[in-house]
């Protein structure tokens, strides 16, 4: 089963930009991960870092939505700012 949850952000310019995105759809052997479930992260910047997430620890939807949420209060109770 292949799966990606991604989360975006409006910027107030309009441009959108990826928060971050669960997924499986391909294997970062390049850092020497063991199976394909990774999350991709972005700084402020936009630097993107995967960080090896493992097959145990494959997130459901239900985490997605919730992580995002938690993220959401960080961002001043908004994700539009």
């Amino acid at each position: 089963m292949r799966y990606a949850y991604q989360a975006l952000r409006m910027l107030p310019d309009g441009q959108v930009r990826e928060l971050f995105r669960y997924d499986n759809d391909h294997r970062y052997s390049r850092e020497g991960h063991p199976d394909a479930h990774h999350k991709h992260v972005r700084d402020r910047d936009g630097k993107e870092q995967v960080v090896w997430v493992g097959r145990e620890n494959w997130p459901t939807l239900h985490k997605v939505i919730d992580e995002l949420y938690e993220l959401a209060l960080q961002l001043n109770d908004t994700l539009r700012q």
